[in-house]
């Protein structure tokens, strides 16, 4: 990955902020929304001083960290505050095209890595040759490639033959990272939104028996002579790492408000902890579980919201960050691209609904 376009990443995100304070524009969202972002605070801002985790081992850092969640948030609140009904597609395509500069030189820099030993694990062999186009993790380019399948999905002002034919070429690519998490996420996406399309054509029953009567019997037939021992083998140790952290977590008893809410990245420095890919189990460790009923009550509250507006949209992204987030650290992490803009497609999604009945 080349660090000097890392910047690329977040322009879109950044230049819509920028706007926002030039246009002078007022923050706007609904009274929900306001209970959303609010509960947000809460959570990540509040429990910690509460809890008094702010002040262990590294109070300044952890200070930091804080204050990255504080920006965070209010950066997210700024952008769902700018997008409306007329500009919603051209928001999408700017998020898209910071996406798509970077993983666009990574593929094309790195094409030797489009190469099919790196298929050897789709046949129940190990994962001892992926590829990693360039980023510094297999499963960090799965990532990038499923953003960009999901933003091409949601662009619909260009040839939709075209969008299909490259979504169908980086899928491919996405084979060859050997991302699980990624290519699961992708199909459960596919399944939804089939099931959300026919769920418009014909009535609900006729719609769910094709799609889960129908297509997952099938999906079900294919997958039916994969090794799945070998399918989840070698599987990084994330199972002895939640076990370790937990038995930590409980062993200190800091379960309530957690350890400190130190970066994902210093974990391993602290008493034994080690990195673990689980969104729910470094939250936990790092704000306790308090913050974590407070962020599943907001889940809780948003999936209402949408079910009540009948917002497909938003309930199958909400249903995909939270299976994304059991193999990786993406829920709601300052920083991590994919949670910047799939929260703001959620809560922009839900804030819509109030003012003009959300963007179809």
């Amino acid at each position: 990955m080349y660090p000097q376009f890392n910047f690329l990443l977040y322009v879109p995100y950044l230049t819509i902020n920028l706007l926002f304070i030039l246009l002078k524009r007022k923050l706007n969202v609904n009274p929900f929304m306001q209970v959303v972002f609010i509960l947000l605070f809460v959570t990540y801002i509040i429990t910690p001083i509460l809890g008094l985790t702010i002040f262990k081992y590294d109070p300044l850092n952890n200070l930091f960290y804080i204050s990255l969640y504080v920006i965070f948030i209010f950066s997210i609140l700024v952008v769902v505050s700018f997008i409306n009904k007329q500009n919603y597609q051209s928001v999408i395509l700017a998020l898209l095209l910071g996406n798509s500069v970077l993983l666009i030189i990574n593929i094309i820099v790195n094409i030797s890595d489009i190469n099919l030993v790196n298929l050897k694990w789709v046949f129940g062999e190990d994962r001892e040759s992926r590829a990693y186009f360039g980023f510094s993790h297999p499963n960090t380019a799965g990532m990038y490639i499923f953003i960009e399948i999901l933003l091409l999905s949601l662009w619909r002002k260009y040839n939709n033959k075209i969008i299909f034919l490259f979504n169908v070429f980086l899928f491919f690519i996405l084979v060859l990272t050997g991302s699980r998490t990624a290519i699961l996420a992708l199909v459960l996406f596919i399944l939804l939104e089939l099931y959300a399309k026919l769920k418009i054509k014909w009535n609900l029953y006729l719609s769910a028996a094709f799609t889960w009567g129908i297509v997952l019997p099938l999906l079900i037939l294919l997958l039916k002579d994969i090794d799945f021992g070998s399918f989840f083998k070698n599987i990084s140790g994330r199972d002895v790492a939640a076990v370790q952290n937990i038995q930590v977590l409980l062993s200190t008893n800091n379960a309530i408000f957690g350890i400190a809410p130190v970066n994902v990245s210093n974990l391993k420095s602290i008493n034994g902890l080690t990195y673990s890919d689980n969104w729910y189990i470094t939250h936990t460790i790092q704000f306790g579980i308090v913050s974590l009923l407070l962020f599943m009550f907001n889940l809780f509250i948003l999936f209402l919201e949408s079910i009540r507006h009948r917002n497909k949209l938003s309930i199958n992204l909400l249903l995909l960050i939270i299976f994304y987030s059991f193999a990786e650290n993406v829920m709601f992490v300052p920083g991590v691209l994919m949670s910047c803009i799939v929260w703001i497609l959620i809560l922009s999604q839900i804030n819509l609904n109030t003012y003009n009945g959300g963007v179809k």
